[in-house]
């Protein structure tokens, strides 16, 4: 069995959300991927692109929030779930949007822009 890295995992898990996670909060997908990668990193499979989420998605999201939805979160440290949820109204809309930027994190790491 190939290991997926965690932009491979998001994107099935946005396919499929409640085949991975039973209750659908941004919360237990937060859990749930730090698990992943924490596990990857420990056995030695982890990719760059892991890593790199790891490292640097809290502060990306920080700036992207406050570009993309004019919030500012640059004085906070709050986990990055916890900065989607009070990005929204609903878990329903704070998992829309960790799946929108996601997306756009890979993309800006593909450009070399991380």
């Amino acid at each position: 069995m190939k290991y997926k890295n965690i932009e491979e995992t998001i994107a099935n898990i946005k396919l499929r959300p409640k085949m991975f996670i039973e209750e659908l909060k941004l919360k237990n997908l937060y859990f749930l991927l730090g698990g992943y990668i924490g596990c990857a990193l420990t056995t030695g499979i982890s990719t760059e692109i892991d890593e790199v989420f790891k490292k640097d998605f809290s502060q990306w999201t920080k700036e992207w929030l406050g570009l993309n939805v004019a919030m500012d979160f640059s004085n906070d440290c709050l986990s990055w779930y916890k900065m989607y949820q009070k990005a929204s109204e609903t878990e329903e809309e704070a998992l829309e949007l960790f799946f929108k930027s996601s997306q756009e994190f890979f993309v800006d790491f593909h450009n070399n822009k991380l």
